[in-house]
């Protein structure tokens, strides 16, 4: 036997109880230098294995033929990622991305261009810009979903700087939960 179900109010009461703790941790998303980014983001690919080779596993005969696949795209820092697809309608990423932040007015470029209101962009095979110094990364989980009325529906998290095991589990719970309903409502096949 399982364990027991709780009340709707002892539900709501654990939950709320969580998000003091998390509060009181800080919890709040960090934007973190690119060392940092990338240190937590190896800890992370390390953590999230783990956790996604049991949710395959577990879910795999609720997915279509050749799914569930694990998938790291190798990148080691920047754009990198490693998730989960169920189908082709369903996947969860961790990944390192770039901050997003305000842009802020380029300058003109100097003589005719600049009159003209030409944009001057990098030339294929010109060297890459300088690394801003000021960059800031995040590390986020991503949770996709295909809608049929809404197109690609996207959650998007960015954990704290001290990120802990049971938030990563309390996400991928979250999303397993939902794809779970929309395996038994016949939405995963295809």
């Amino acid at each position: 036997m399982g364990p027991p179900i709780l009340r709707w109010e002892e539900r709501l009461a654990r939950l709320r109880a969580r998000a003091e703790a998390l509060s009181a941790a800080g919890a709040q998303p960090a934007l973190l230098p690119l060392d940092a980014a990338l240190s937590g983001y190896a800890r992370l690919k390390d953590t999230a294995l783990p956790l996604l080779e049991s949710a395959s596993t577990a879910l795999g005969s609720l997915c279509p033929v050749s799914y569930p696949r694990i998938e790291d795209n190798a990148i080691l820092g920047p754009g990198g990622s490693i998730g989960i697809r169920f189908s082709a309608r369903h996947a969860f990423h961790f990944a390192i991305e770039n901050a997003r932040r305000l842009k802020k007015a380029a300058d003109k470029p100097k003589g005719l261009a600049g009159v003209l209101d030409v944009p001057v962009k990098r030339m294929p095979g010109d060297p890459l810009p300088p690394r801003d110094p000021s960059d800031r990364f995040e590390l986020v989980v991503l949770a996709l979903r295909w809608d049929a009325d809404r197109g690609w529906v996207e959650v998007r998290r960015v954990l704290p700087a001290a990120w802990t095991n049971q938030m990563l589990e309390e996400h991928f719970d979250a999303y397993l939960s939902g794809f779970v309903y929309d395996a038994a409502a016949g939405l995963v096949a295809g």
